[in-house]
């Protein structure tokens, strides 16, 4: 387990990363996955 802090971190470490986080959300992150997917396929 991690804390979103360190999510926090790498997000601003990465160079063109950008984070997305769900409020009350754990790691099963399914009922999201269209919505991530869309993301990753317009390249933002």
């Amino acid at each position: 387990m991690a804390p979103l802090s360190i999510g926090h971190y790498l997000a601003r470490a990465i160079p063109n990363c950008h984070a997305t986080c769900y409020p009350n959300e754990g790691h099963d992150l399914s009922k999201h996955m269209e919505e991530m997917l869309k993301t990753l396929a317009e390249g933002e």
